[in-house]
């Protein structure tokens, strides 16, 4: 965390001196990835948890 903490701080870090636009963009970048991907982002929850996948909500989402 330290580490992510002070690239973030570092003098010219591209998120530091992103616009709120390209921040947003990136954000929206990112959720595009995550919901491209929520079947198998599921499953890997579900399994972490040692829940049935039939009774997880994160398999009932879509």
């Amino acid at each position: 965390m330290a580490a992510a903490r002070r690239a973030l701080d570092a003098p010219g870090a591209p998120w530091a001196t992103a616009s709120p636009a390209e921040r947003a963009d990136a954000m929206e970048r990112f959720a595009a990835a995550i919901e491209a991907r929520a079947d198998e982002l599921g499953r890997l929850v579900t399994r972490q948890n040692g829940m049935p996948i039939a009774m997880s909500p994160l398999a009932r989402c879509r």
